[in-house]
């Protein structure tokens, strides 16, 4: 009796070692915001408030952001992005002044959202914090 209690010890070891040496692996973000960010994004939230638009972003590896308007279907324009330690820098450098908008970005949900807080002061007050969500 006491044989059959270490064998079927040995057993559920055994098991519960096969069971958690799954070979798949689970969804890991992306630790580089520079890939990171990389594709389609919708804005969902404005201002702590739903927002609701087919009008989307794209960044590009080469460091270019093209805004799409969703209704029409349609290319609206483009501008430059980099990506420091905690901020998102749009725009350009205009005879040694930075033309453009810098936001504090955080990725969440697995890389699929997006919040950036607007550093601009007349932004702020209008929409300090937006929430993108990665299109499919």
């Amino acid at each position: 009796m006491k044989i059959i209690q270490v064998y079927l010890h040995f057993l559920l070891a055994a098991a519960l070692v096969i069971a958690s040496c799954s070979k798949s692996k689970p969804l890991r973000p992306d630790l580089e915001p520079e890939k990171a960010i990389l594709g389609k994004w919708n804005i969902i939230e404005a201002g702590g408030h739903p927002y609701n638009s087919p009008d989307y972003v794209e960044y590009l590896p080469d460091s270019i952001v093209r805004y799409y308007d969703g209704a029409q279907k349609r290319f609206i324009s483009e501008t430059t992005y980099w990506l420091t330690d905690s901020l998102l820098y749009r725009g350009t450098y205009v005879d040694g002044v930075f033309d453009g908008t810098q936001e504090k970005y955080h990725f969440s949900d697995n890389n699929n959202k997006l919040r950036l807080e607007n550093r601009d002061l007349i932004a702020v007050a209008t929409a300090p914090v937006w929430v993108y969500k990665r299109i499919k």
